[in-house]
């Protein structure tokens, strides 16, 4: 879990003590104590209740969860699809500001106008992750022109509507780990079976290709986006020139066939097999697995 996270977690904890028992109480116990467990310690966060909360200076992670939180908690049945359709909404505009944006510092500007305040605001902040293999694992190129020959864009503009839904299980306990590595990843390009990300870090493009992670992740997107997909992660700084040199491979007509895919970074994967004592085993005999359920 990255530093970013752990500190809105800090955040999100400081609000429920600052909003009384009352209200932090709809929380369940086994949600705050995460929070609490998961927070960065060492972070002291800054709380006015004075001042309205989009006011304040709290990271978006906080604000999401918050309003998560809102939505699955405190807010009136009522009011829950108005709610929806506005977060769904804010979700929109904030990523075609971030689009805009992106678009704007492609194009030289003449004669600008800086203004410090509002591009502070603006700015997307860059995260420091934590390190979740050792070595650098390599993808062959290969696999990623496989994808890029059987990309279709209705494909790719349907994952990419999608895709903002993985914000809301960071605050999941059972899909947390998960949607933290996939929430700032973005997918560039997709086939019906499989699709390309970048991120900005190496570690995080690690952490997604690594084969402990990707069959989770898979299962984990499969539940998300409807469909199950392969998918490979790149450095979002090397994905011009690998796009470019599909174009190019394309105008030469040298670009291979589609082919089933298969990716040979990712090695064959057993789940881990968890040995029951006699007391869960005889659980088991008499309920069954599927309506058994241990806690640690």
């Amino acid at each position: 879990m990255n530093i970013e996270t752990r500190q809105a977690y800090s955040e999100v904890n400081k609000f429920l003590e600052l909003i009384g028992e009352e209200m932090s109480n709809k929380i369940p116990v086994k949600l705050r104590k995460f929070f609490e467990r998961e927070m960065d310690k060492n972070y002291i966060p800054t709380i006015n209740t004075n001042i309205p909360i989009k006011e304040q200076n709290l990271k978006r992670k906080t604000i999401a969860i918050i309003a998560s939180l809102n939505l699955q908690y405190w807010c009136k049945e009522d009011k829950k699809q108005e709610l929806i359709e506005i977060y769904s909404n804010n979700e929109k505009k904030y990523q075609e500001d971030l689009q805009e944006k992106v678009e704007e510092k492609k194009e030289p500007k003449v004669e600008q106008v800086e203004t410090p305040v509002e591009e502070a605001k603006e700015e997307v902040k860059e995260e420091v992750k934590e390190v979740k293999t050792t070595a650098q694992i390599e993808v062959d190129f290969n696999d990623i022109l496989n994808i890029l020959v059987q990309a279709k864009r209705t494909v790719l503009n349907d994952i990419q509507d999608k895709w903002p839904v993985i914000r809301r299980y960071c605050y999941n306990l059972n899909t947390a780990k998960y949607a933290n590595m996939l929430c700032d990843a973005k997918p560039v390009a997709a086939g019906e079976k499989g699709f390309i990300l970048t991120l900005k870090y190496q570690p995080e493009v690690n952490s997604i290709n690594y084969t402990e992670n990707y069959y989770p992740l898979k299962n984990f997107l499969k539940e998300v986006l409807g469909s199950e997909y392969d998918f490979i992660a790149v450095m979002e700084a090397d994905w011009p020139n690998m796009r470019q040199k599909f174009i190019q491979l394309n105008k030469e007509k040298k670009l291979p066939q589609p082919q089933p895919i298969v990716l040979h970074h990712i090695d064959e994967y057993h789940e881990p097999v968890v040995e029951l004592t006699e007391a869960q085993q005889y659980a088991i005999d008499m309920f069954g697995d599927e309506i058994v359920e241990f806690e640690e």
